[in-house]
């Protein structure tokens, strides 16, 4: 994963005096199961399962780790350590810099996320790998989900041509819903935490790297990477996601083994550049580039929470551009916030031949005594088999509730999901599912 700050510090030194230092809620989630996931997982890893989590369970994961991190900077008086008000203001400015590098590389951040992601649908097609995450690499420019064998790509993309595109753009699909979490966690539920930041950060990185995808400079870290990975294990699962991504969607029926042999003649060469693809998927890459820029069109980054309609309701929005295992969709969130917190997603998606719509709606955490209850309803029409080519489409479904009791500041949670064939953006499997998860909740 691509990484860079420079635009992320400017952008902290002219806002800092924006931060607020209010009373913080706590909300922290443990999902020790998703169940069939579980099942995936223990095969594969035994009694270490959760060290490769479901979407649902590293999407939960770092959110809750991301408000941990900001509640107990919040409580940390700079002026009582540093007499001098310069110099604690040194000291804020400074902190705010190394939670943002803590939460990009180490485990439960970003990059974990968007890792994991990746790693979760190998897990669930019975794939072992490794997160490069756990290694530590402080600003490492790559980091790898590795320890993944070229016979198992290789069965991977014969069988499941369509989940083989989406891992490569599973990881910043990751990073997408998590903005989304730490903003209904703004707007519904108060929370006076500066989550903008991070989610500034992520966007303008995921958008620099959609972007350099189609670059020379995609072309200089490839060879850089293949020149220092003579072993097969060492070797990144994809290479660069989205030269993967765009190869694999114009081309998936195409067998793995004709990516060719690697530089060093042992092994498979699994990294696409971009001078390998055709030139209507390279244009085609190209403009995602640029349309990951709809990304920054929301009041959310720039640390407005929300927009005061009239006394009973608020509001806010914010855009989104993913990529899909078809092609792409442009999202329009619309968050409105009265007596019960309501979410709207409208979604357009593309492929080569189609414009199709879809819709969501999310009932957030409504209320009832010790209780929350959380309803989501998705409905959309989709490529017929997910392929980018398709010429015909078919309606994707979906039905989520989920259940959280407390006793006093903890509690428990269960969640049930139905979904039929097609892509829900967080949702790991594409064909018919049914899911059951289960954890522990604390709030204050």
């Amino acid at each position: 994963m691509i990484r860079k700050f420079l635009l992320f510090c400017i952008f902290i030194i002219l806002n800092l005096h924006v931060f607020s230092q209010d009373t913080i809620k706590q909300l922290y989630y443990f999902e020790p199961i998703d169940y069939p996931y579980i099942r995936h997982s223990i095969d594969l890893y035994n009694y270490q399962y959760l060290l490769s989590p479901s979407m649902s369970q590293s999407l939960k994961t770092t959110e809750s780790f991301y408000n941990f991190v900001y509640y107990w900077h919040s409580k940390i008086n700079w002026n009582k350590l540093f007499k001098h008000k310069l110099l604690a203001y040194l000291a804020n400015l400074s902190s705010y810099f190394a939670i943002e590098i803590g939460l990009t590389y180490l485990p439960f951040g970003d990059s974990w996320l968007h890792e994991e992601y990746h790693r979760s649908l190998l897990t669930y097609y019975g794939i072992a790998s490794h997160d490069q995450v756990y290694d530590f690499p402080l600003f490492s420019q790559l980091i790898s989900v590795n320890n993944v064998t070229d016979r198992a790509l290789i069965d991977f993309k014969r069988k499941h041509p369509q989940d083989f595109v989406r891992i490569s753009e599973a990881g910043i699909e990751g990073e997408y819903m998590l903005i989304k979490q730490l903003q209904k966690r703004s707007i519904f539920l108060n929370q006076n935490i500066p989550y903008w930041l991070s989610e500034l950060n992520i966007t303008l990185n995921v958008i620099s790297y959609v972007f350099m995808c189609h670059t020379d400079q995609a072309i200089n870290i490839t060879n850089e990477s293949n020149q220092h990975e003579p072993e097969i294990k060492d070797r990144d699962f994809i290479g660069l996601d989205f030269t993967a991504w765009a190869y694999d969607l114009f081309n998936p029926d195409t067998p793995y083994t004709a990516r060719g042999l690697h530089p060093y003649g042992n092994g498979i060469d699994r990294y696409i550049k971009p001078n390998d693809l055709d030139p209507e998927a390279y244009y085609f890459l190209k403009r995602q580039g640029y349309l990951q820029f709809i990304n920054l069109a929301s009041p959310f980054l720039i640390g407005i929470n929300e927009i005061k309609l009239n006394n009973n309701i608020n509001f806010n929005f914010a855009l989104h551009h993913y990529l899909t295992s078809f092609g792409y969709t442009i999202n329009n969130q619309i968050f409105i916030k009265s007596r019960d917190n309501f979410l709207f997603d409208f979604y357009l998606f593309r492929n080569k031949n189609l414009w199709l719509p879809g819709f969501g709606l999310e009932i957030y955490k409504h209320k009832i005594k010790n209780n929350f209850i959380t309803y989501k309803t998705f409905l959309a029409f989709e490529p017929s088999n997910l392929r980018y080519f398709d010429q015909s489409f078919t309606p994707t479904a979906q039905l989520s509730l989920q259940f959280e009791h407390f006793y006093h500041s903890y509690g428990f949670y269960i969640g049930l999901d139905f979904k039929s064939k097609g892509w829900v953006p967080g949702e790991l499997c594409q064909s018919d599912c049914a899911n059951l998860n289960l954890g522990f909740v604390f709030k204050k």
